[in-house]
């Protein structure tokens, strides 16, 4: 039924159509019947049915090529049909890009002239100056031109020499002696320095950075040394400064006799380098606590003094870490022992009852005119005294007496 309907639906429209028509050729049936099998079987085709869905998993759509934001593209041309109807065929991009051969073929823009009212015209004064500078370095020229052509004209002609002799190879080039010119001044050589230089440090070198002065000729005056000299009581000897890396003396003296007025003189076995306080004081000690004394214990007077030690630069008791002796600046005295008038020496080691008596006597009594008095029973004292006057406390005579 569903198929038929439309079939007479078409049909009834065809015969109200064909009523109101005007008169015409009448309709055939035959006609009509394949204009209603036609409708017919275009109605009673079957849509195709749609495939199912594969089970297969879509591929992902490829990313869309990245646009070429630099790269200008031409503007699409416009189809022109021609008149015959075919149209024309598309231009490709490879034709649209200019070829080298015809980039090469395109001629370089010439620059405009620049008018004439933008360029600066130097002024006149400039103008004549520049003139005068031109005119100065051509007669520069002409001269140094006309110096050069005399200077060939003295200078004989040379032989020609063989062009393959004065060929030189890079190695004689280099150690080629350099030729002297007429100009360069002679500088004579220094002298040799001679060999076997000693520096006279004596035993032990200065310290860094001491610079040291010149030793004078002349001894360097000393108001004590004057008040020896005047009372005559002292031989001694006036020596120029010593200046030995951290040891020295200003004025010191080669000591070598006592001669007391009220008293005998009292020799040095060995003569000492020591400073004219010293000495002085020595003078003292030996008139009024020396003499009694030996005359008291040993029944007679001192006429020498043995084993005396003066200047010498080194540390306390020999020790180079120690602090600087006072030997090192001409300030101590030594004494090994007495030789009394008979010629019988009383060394400081002696333990015989006289003689120890006249030992602590004369040891006591150095206390005080000395600062320091060291002797047997101290370290490195047992052979001898050593008499200083180094300066302790505030005063400078505070005592140090072992």
């Amino acid at each position: 039924m569903n198929v038929l309907a439309p079939a007479l639906l078409l049909f009834v429209s065809l015969t109200l159509a064909a009523s109101a028509a005007p008169a015409g050729p009448p309709l055939h049936a035959s006609s009509l019947i394949s204009e209603i099998a036609a409708a017919i079987d275009g109605k009673t085709k079957k849509p195709k049915k749609k495939r199912a869905a594969s089970s297969k998993p879509a591929k992902a759509p490829l990313p869309k090529p990245r646009p070429e934001a630099l790269a200008a593209k031409p503007a699409p041309a416009t189809e022109a049909t021609p008149k015959d109807g075919t149209a024309e065929p598309k231009p490709t991009e490879a034709s649209t890009e200019p070829k080298p051969e015809d980039i090469a073929k395109i001629p370089a823009p010439v620059p405009t002239p620049r008018p004439d009212a933008l360029t600066v015209k130097p002024p006149a004064a400039e103008a004549k100056k520049n003139e005068e500078k031109k005119a100065e370095e051509k007669k520069a020229e002409k001269t140094e031109k006309s110096g050069k052509t005399e200077k060939t004209a003295e200078k004989p002609e040379q032989t020609k020499e063989n062009p393959a002799s004065t060929k030189t190879s890079e190695h004689e080039m280099i150690h080629a002696p350099v030729p002297e010119s007429d100009t360069a001044e002679f500088v004579p050589l220094p002298a040799p320095r001679p060999k076997n230089i000693k520096p006279d440090y004596g035993p032990h070198p200065p310290p860094p950075g001491l610079v040291e002065a010149e030793v004078p000729n002349d001894p360097l005056p000393d108001p004590v040394c004057d008040e020896l000299e005047a009372k005559g009581e002292i031989e001694f000897e006036r020596l120029p400064r010593i200046m030995e890396g951290q040891c020295g003396a200003l004025t010191p003296i080669r000591l070598k006799a006592f001669t007391p007025k009220d008293g005998p003189k009292v020799t040095l076995e060995n003569p000492v380098t020591t400073s004219c306080q010293v000495a002085g004081t020595a003078l003292g000690w030996l008139t009024t606590s020396v003499q009694p004394a030996a005359i008291k214990h040993l029944g007679g007077t001192i006429r020498e003094f043995r084993q005396t030690g003066g200047y010498e630069c080194r540390g306390r008791n020999r020790d180079p870490s120690a602090k600087m002796s006072e030997h090192g600046i001409a300030n101590a005295l030594d004494i090994g022992g007495f030789e009394r008038e008979n010629g019988v020496v009383v060394p400081v080691s002696d333990k015989g009852e006289a003689e120890l008596g006249f030992l602590n006597d004369i040891r006591k009594e150095a206390c005080g005119p000395f600062t320091t008095v060291l002797g047997p029973g101290v370290a490195a004292h047992e052979e001898h005294f050593h008499l200083d006057l180094a300066r302790r406390g505030k005063d400078g005579r505070t005592t140090y007496c072992r």
